[in-house]
Order: structure tokens, then C-alpha cells, then sequence
């Protein structure tokens, strides 16, 4: 073998291996931005499966809050004595909402609207308001609030905290 073919085999030898190594980065590239694309692509699915399901928890409670606005107060102070609130809550409306609350991901958002609507049904938690309808309906309307949070990929804000604290802390006066 002469100089020049020993020149050319080491020149296709490198330019082959330089071939290989650029075919190596440029596959782990591909994978990289494959796995980045994949990875949006979940959070994108992610947030409008969130953004679904807190609509159609916020849809449950709006349909709630409207029942509860087509009951004149008067007669909701004297249905407390009976049921406290319409038969479609029991029935309905406080079991679908447990059914959705459930797939809800966030504990802290899940366990908030779980609060709220075991205390909308729990007498002993009504606390000091001007009435218990007005008190239902706050709570209810809190309960869309962290839905709209949570639909929109918030936490839960410093007033609503303080809000669900003041929710627990009659339950947790009658456990003391």
C-alpha cells in the first residue's frame, strides 16, 4: 500500500467515524426534542383534562347555587328543621360532586371542595353568619372559586385558605 491510498483509507476511515459520531449526537438531538415534545404535549392534555373536570364541578355547584336562589329564604330557614336542604342535594348533587372532587389532582384543591361540601349539609358548622341560607350560598360560591382556580391551573389564593380555615375550625372545636 502506497502513501496515497494509505492516505485516503485514513481519510474515509475519519470522515466514516465522524459520520457515526454526528449520526449519534444527532439521534440523541432527535430523542431530546422528541421527549420535549412529548412532554408538552402531556401538558397540554393535562391542562384541558383539568380545565374539563373543574367545569363540570363548577357547573354542579352553579346548578346548586341556583337551586338554592329559586327557594325563598324564608322557606329554607323553615326547611332547615326537616332536611335542611332540598332532597336534590342528597340525592344528586352532593354525590356527583364527591364523584368529581375525587379525580381532582391537587389534595389541597381536593380536600378544600371536599370541606365545603361536607359542611354545606352539616349543621354544626354553620358558624356565626347573618343566616344559614346566606351561609350555604357562601360556601357554595367559595367552592366555585377554587373550581375556577383549579380550571385555570391556580393554587389556592391567601383569602380562600383563610376562608377553608375558618370552615374547619368549628369541626375541629367539636372534636376537641
Amino acid at each position: 500500500m502506497n502513501v496515497d491510498e494509505l492516505l485516503a483509507a485514513l481519510v474515509a476511515a475519519v470522515a466514516s467515524l465522524s459520520g457515526v459520531v454526528v449520526g449519534v449526537f444527532s439521534g440523541r438531538a432527535a430523542e431530546r426534542r422528541q421527549d420535549r415534545i412529548l412532554q408538552r404535549t402531556q401538558q397540554r392534555e393535562d391542562s384541558v383534562d383539568r380545565r374539563r373536570l373543574a367545569g363540570l364541578i363548577a357547573d354542579q355547584l352553579v346548578r346548586t347555587i341556583r337551586s338554592l336562589r329559586s327557594l325563598d329564604e324564608r322557606y329554607f330557614e323553615e326547611m332547615v328543621d326537616e332536611i335542611f336542604l332540598p332532597k336534590q342535594w342528597y340525592e344528586k348533587d352532593e354525590p356527583e360532586l364527591l364523584r368529581l372532587m375525587g379525580n381532582v389532582e391537587s389534595a389541597d384543591i381536593r380536600r378544600g371542595l371536599t370541606d365545603i361540601v361536607a359542611s354545606v349539609s352539616d349543621r354544626n358548622t354553620q358558624g356565626e353568619r347573618p343566616s344559614l341560607y346566606h351561609s350555604v350560598e357562601l360556601r357554595l360560591l367559595l367552592g366555585l372559586q377554587i373550581a375556577n382556580a383549579y380550571g385555570r391551573g391556580e393554587g389556592l389564593d391567601a383569602e380562600m385558605t383563610e376562608q377553608l380555615v375558618k370552615l374547619r375550625r368549628p369541626a375541629d372545636q367539636v372534636d376537641e
